[in-house]
């Protein structure tokens, strides 16, 4: 394209480029940099120039954003910033909205040079707005004098309009991007405010949060102290060696002290050219200090400080404005909390006294009730428990979270066959009738264990002298119970056994009263009228002497045999034998020593074999009961026994059909000195059964017996082998 030799074709070639850049610029959105160096390489097609800048407006600053080389074809980031009021080209194109062209700046008493514009020769200043508002300019620059005439600013100009629109529309696109940081930045830096409400932590980490956000800075937080005109400094982040600790006063020097007195943010870009800045480490270029306020009370600052000048743009210091309303409410929440904790330290510390004080008596009345052998157990007014001891537990047993509604009159009053009436007393206590009731009671505890108690149940009264609960005291007096019963069963016992020694008194007295009566005739009569009688009158008297003294021997043997020795000892008088044959030779005794006309017979079943006993009670079993047999036979004198050897056991049965045993002293029957009432005059000691029974309980075995009245009687006695069998050795086995 040939500027000057075809300015019709470059004008063609200008509109044709102004038609296409609305497209080229969507293609390349939302790249900004892409759409600027589009933009900034359509312009050097226009106008032939060393350097090409766009430049934005940053409040009330000029910040260079983007700049081409066209010569190299190299773009770059531009971070260059003045005020619009230090170039009077840059006021005069800001204030007309107009191109201001600079043919030969060294030739313009205006034109200010200085180390960045010396080597600008030429210059045109477009400046970039829209119908709402001016946004920025358009820098060409170049090296040469007179490289720039109104021609070029005239072929400019239709690129003008496009470049503006598309500025604007990447510098909104721009601001939503920033926008969305900051939002980002501000979440991110407020996450932190409730993670702690300790203030020196919160601080710490308020401040560490900033600097994540914030490269290069130091950040940290300064509070007023509210007892001491010095200012709090809580722990710093950032770039080491960057904050110092020397102390700072509200009424002091200094940025820091200047922002808290006027609750107005404060910034020194370059600290070297504010007179407020206090140098106190040289590597600051720059400091930004935020007042944190909550309810028009400043509470301290948030300070940050960079090792670069201009660290911080408008937008930053919005963002860290907001934070740092967050931050204050933050750390004042900390602070009251720190001040409600303090408080309640010291009510804590004045409660753990007073505590103290209750819990030691409490101990002291716990410890007199656990380790009381009385029960207590605290209730409410209808009786459920509240609270109980150790005793409590031992007498009923351990509740568990199942009996928290348990009523203790459940408990007192469970057994049904005692009418201890505590419901009743509960009611009289509870309603104020009573003072106190006592109980003695019958309960059941939970092993179902009779368990006999005595209980005092007293009203507990509060402040207001109303009952606030019942207080049961409960004393086991299962022992004095059992003490007591003790004492009745030995009494009755003492009383049967005077009984039993007057009826064996009795007894003893009428059946030997007779045979001794007997005895003394016949003796009388032999010796009075020995030469009367003849031989078969003194045969008589003989022989009624000695049947006499026979009978008062058999009754000496039973009484003897009554006091049968029950020590293990007497095993030793045992030993094996054949038992069918002792018990052969008895019956056969027997048979010889009674009248006619009975009817008996002896049988022996099983295997027969030795067993090991005590001879001599064998025989007073079998003898016993055989003779019994016979004796209250009825007419039919009917008698069986059977010996039966069984596998473990043997079995000797004798039944009768004789008067039987009544019914009302069948349960007495083995008791000594003990006769059915039915015997009439039949001749007997009622000794006979209970020497059985013991010669039986001697050997382990059992006697049992069924008897109707007058149809007659069976007994069994039933003894094992392996209590008999001891000693194998001395027959061999069995």
């Amino acid at each position: 394209m040939n500027q000057v030799e075809e300015p019709q074709g470059l004008s063609q070639d200008i509109n044709a480029l102004v038609q296409r850049m609305p497209i080229e610029v969507m293609q390349r959105m939302p790249d900004i940099d892409a759409v600027l160096d589009y933009l900034l390489s359509c312009i050097s097609e226009v106008v032939v120039s060393d350097v090409i800048t766009i430049s934005l407006l940053d409040g009330d600053k000029v910040r260079n954003f983007r700049s081409y080389y066209p010569n190299d074809l190299s773009y770059l980031q531009a971070n260059d910033i003045f005020n619009v009021d230090e170039y009077v080209a840059l006021k005069q194109a800001y204030t007309t909205h107009q191109p201001v062209l600079t043919a030969d700046t060294h030739n313009d008493p205006d034109w200010i040079i200085d180390d960045r514009t010396q080597w600008i020769r030429s210059h045109i200043a477009i400046p970039m707005f829209t119908q709402d508002a001016f946004f920025g300019f358009i820098f060409l620059q170049g090296m040469t004098p007179n490289q720039f005439s109104d021609q070029d600013v005239r072929r400019i100009q239709p690129l003008v309009a496009q470049t503006s629109l598309a500025v604007h529309l990447a510098t909104i696109y721009r601001q939503q991007e920033q926008t969305t940081s900051e939002l980002e930045a501000l979440y991110n830096a407020t996450s932190v405010l409730l993670t702690t409400d300790n203030v020196r932590m919160l601080g710490g980490q308020i401040a560490e949060a900033v600097v994540k956000e914030f490269a290069h800075v130091d950040c940290g937080v300064i509070l007023v102290d509210l007892y001491s005109p010095q200012l709090e400094r809580l722990p710093r982040a950032g770039i080491e060696g960057l904050s110092t600790a020397e102390p700072l006063y509200l009424d002091g020097p200094g940025l820091v002290p200047s922002a808290i007195r006027s609750g107005i943010t404060t910034y020194a870009p370059d600290v070297s050219q504010d007179t407020r800045y206090v140098a106190n480490v040289p590597e600051a270029k720059s400091e930004l200090v935020i007042p944190l306020r909550t309810n028009n009370n400043i509470i301290g600052v948030l300070d940050l400080q960079s090792t670069q000048t201009h660290s911080f743009s408008p937008n930053d210091v919005r963002v860290l404005e907001a934070f740092a309303q967050r931050a204050a409410v933050a750390i004042e929440n900390a602070r009251l909390y720190e001040e409600i904790r303090t408080f309640a330290t010291d009510q804590e510390q004045l409660l753990a006294e007073r505590t103290l004080e209750l819990r030691e008596a409490k101990e002291q009345v716990e410890t007199i009730l656990n380790y009381s052998s009385d029960g207590v157990a605290f209730t409410t007014q209808d009786g459920h428990i509240i609270r109980t001891n150790t005793a409590f537990e031992k007498i009923f047993g351990p509740l568990t979270r199942t009996d928290e509604n348990l009523s203790i009159v459940e408990l007192i009053d469970i057994d049904p066959q005692q009418s201890n009436d505590c419901a009743a007393a509960l009611v009289r206590v509870a309603s104020g009738v009573s003072q106190s009731e006592r109980l003695i009671a019958t309960t059941i505890n939970r092993d179902t264990n009779p368990t006999y108690i005595d209980t005092t149940l007293a009203a507990v009264r509060n402040s207001r002298d109303h009952v606030s609960g019942i207080v049961f005291t409960i004393r086991d007096i299962s022992d004095l119970k059992k003490m007591e019963e003790g004492l009745r069963d030995a009494l009755a016992h003492e009383m049967e056994l005077n009984q039993l020694k007057s009826q064996f008194i009795a007894v003893v007295s009428h059946e030997f009263r007779t045979p001794l009566a007997t005895i003394l005739s016949a003796k009388d009569g032999l010796e009075r009228y020995y030469e009367r009688m003849n031989d078969q009158q003194r045969a008589r008297n003989f022989n009624q002497i000695d049947s006499n003294v026979t009978r008062m021997t058999e009754m000496l043997n039973d009484l003897l045999s009554l006091t049968l020795d029950e020590t293990p000892h007497k095993q030793k008088d045992r030993s094996h034998i054949d038992l069918s044959a002792v018990f052969r030779s008895a019956y056969e005794d027997l048979l010889a020593s009674i009248g006619t006309g009975y009817d008996i017979t002896f049988d022996i079943t099983g295997k027969v074999q030795n067993v090991r006993c005590d001879i001599t009670q064998m025989q007073h079993i079998f003898i016993n009961l055989v003779e019994n047999a016979i004796k209250y036979s009825s007419e039919s004198k009917v008698v069986r026994v059977t010996l039966d050897y069984q596998e473990d056991q043997w079995q000797l049965t004798v039944s009768d059909t004789g008067i039987g045993i009544p019914e009302a002293d069948q349960s007495h029957i083995f008791d000594p000195f003990i006769r059915g009432a039915n015997v009439g005059n039949k001749r007997g000691t009622g000794l006979g059964l209970s020497i059985v029974e013991r010669a039986v309980r001697h050997h382990d075995g059992n006697i049992e017996f069924s008897s109707i009245q007058n149809k007659g009687t069976t007994f069994i006695v039933t003894i094992p082998y392996s209590v008999n069998q001891l000693d194998h050795s001395a027959s061999g086995p069995l």
